[in-house]
């Protein structure tokens, strides 16, 4: 079974289905029900990294998730992501008009038979969505059909959600409204099953890639991250728009604002309010710039070949600023590659 866990996501980019140090961080939660296999504090945020539903875990854990916010985070952890027409002007129901700020996305999700209105023909998109609806629908998207359920709805759906471990660390019961923190866990939970055709989990289908029985959301975090850049000063964190108290993390680990030196390369996410930071240098003397000063690729120093991934780096041995036999350092990034460089006496 893929193992997965977000602490390491916001650095390292790795998620374990099961978290293996989890005892501090289920206590920290407080509300974490024991079966949960992750802390409340990992699901949350990795509902917030996936932009599928975004709170804040002390305060708005407890609230109703509600059937709006349920079709959204359906949606955005689907392959229908690309579906959701948010510029458009779809009015799905009379009560969720395409002034709702869900609507596109309850659209898509009624059109795909995963939640749809009640037999009132209202949707209800403020309400809370029901325990025994989540799971139904979280089973649709596993590939899971009647024919599957041992008994009636909700008992055959809830029978073998439960057995797909899609209810660890969910309070709700039959019957009950979901909370937001339900509904990061249901996320989880989801991610790490296997759908019921093909092999792998619910996350491969989607695209992310599992090495090890590590789920890798590399691509998540390279397109919600920003950067790289080089950190000349400390004020410059401040002009990030990642808040007044960002998620600082040095090579891979939870950091101090007051440990991020000038010349650290920082990739930076306003949305999660995160900041992460690499401070691998490579110095030495230039063998060679490839192809030519001109429009340079890879640099060898010390006849060890790096390659110039952005344009300040291209930039730093282009036209010949830097060049053979020059003292260079090398700014690497988290992929890496060179971010930036500089002569020796300029550092």
């Amino acid at each position: 079974m893929v193992k997965f866990g977000y602490r390491a996501l916001l650095p390292g980019v790795a998620l374990l289905c099961f978290l293996l140090a989890a005892g501090p961080l289920l206590a920290a939660a407080g509300a974490t029900p024991a079966t949960a296999r992750i802390a409340a504090v990992d699901a949350a945020e990795l509902a917030a990294v996936l932009d599928a539903l975004r709170f804040d875990l002390s305060t708005e854990g407890a609230l109703p998730l509600t059937r709006g916010e349920f079709a959204q985070m359906l949606v955005k952890a689907s392959v229908y992501k690309g579906l959701a027409l948010t510029g458009a002007r779809i009015s799905p129901y009379s009560d969720a008009p395409y002034t709702h700020p869900a609507a596109p996305y309850i659209a898509v999700a009624a059109k795909q038979g995963l939640l749809s209105a009640y037999s009132t023909g209202k949707f209800l998109p403020d309400q809370a969505v029901k325990y025994e609806e989540a799971l139904a629908a979280a089973l649709k998207l596993l590939g899971y059909t009647a024919e599957d359920f041992v008994g009636g709805y909700p008992y055959g759906q809830i029978a073998l959600a439960t057995e797909k471990n899609l209810t660890d660390g969910v309070g709700a019961v039959a019957g009950d409204g979901m909370t937001k923190q339900d509904g990061a866990f249901l996320l989880y939970n989801l991610l790490c099953a296997a759908p019921k055709s093909g092999s792998g989990t619910y996350a491969e289908s989607l695209g992310y890639s599992v090495e090890s029985g590590v789920l890798s959301l590399r691509d998540i975090r390279s397109q919600n991250m920003k950067g790289p850049l080089t950190l000349t000063n400390q004020s410059q964190i401040d002009l990030l728009g990642v808040g007044a108290d960002p998620a600082i993390y040095l090579d891979g680990k939870p950091a101090e604002r007051s440990e991020l030196e000038p010349y650290f390369i920082i990739y930076y996410d306003p949305n999660t309010e995160t900041v992460a930071a690499y401070s691998e240098k490579i110095k030495g003397h230039v063998t060679s710039v490839s192809p030519d000063n001109d429009l340079p690729t890879t640099v060898m120093i010390d006849d060890v070949s790096y390659e110039l991934a952005t344009y300040s780096a291209r930039q730093a041995f282009g036209l010949g600023r830097l060049g053979e036999d020059d003292y260079v350092i090398l700014l690497l990034g988290r992929d890496g590659k060179v971010a930036d460089a500089y002569a020796e006496l300029d550092y």
